[in-house]
């Protein structure tokens, strides 16, 4: 069954499998383009979150006459809750970039790490490092 007479299904054989395999997939991006992706999309997280503070705290003063009142309350929040958002996706970043760079199975010395269990207060740095 060589030559040009093969049947379809075999033609086109070797796509499928490359398709399945994942082969045909474009590349991932450099490195350096996605430290860019996720510095982007930190700051806009950031500037998400003191926008809707803002528009809720404008939209809340121009309803109730309250002059600058609501604005300022709401902008504090907005920046505190975008700083909160922006920490927490740096910390899973760090985390994930952290396991990435450790080789699989082995600490410096060669032998078995043992399982890192991280507590909440040692995590926000109040326990034993």
């Amino acid at each position: 069954m060589r030559g040009p007479d093969r049947p379809p299904e075999l033609k086109d054989l070797d796509a499928r499998l490359k398709q399945a395999r994942g082969e045909d997939r474009p590349p991932a991006p450099p490195p350096a383009t996605r430290g860019v992706a996720e510095g982007l999309r930190l700051s806009l997280e950031l500037a998400a979150a003191v926008a809707v503070g803002v528009g809720i705290g404008w939209f809340l003063d121009r309803w109730l006459a309250t002059s600058p009142l609501f604005l300022l309350v709401f902008l504090a929040l907005g920046l505190a809750a975008g700083l909160r958002n922006v920490y927490q996706a740096a910390d899973r970043l760090s985390a994930k970039n952290t396991a990435r760079e450790e080789p699989a199975g082995q600490d410096d010395d060669g032998a078995r790490p043992r399982p890192r269990v991280e507590t909440g207060e040692r995590r926000r740095g109040r326990g034993k490092a």
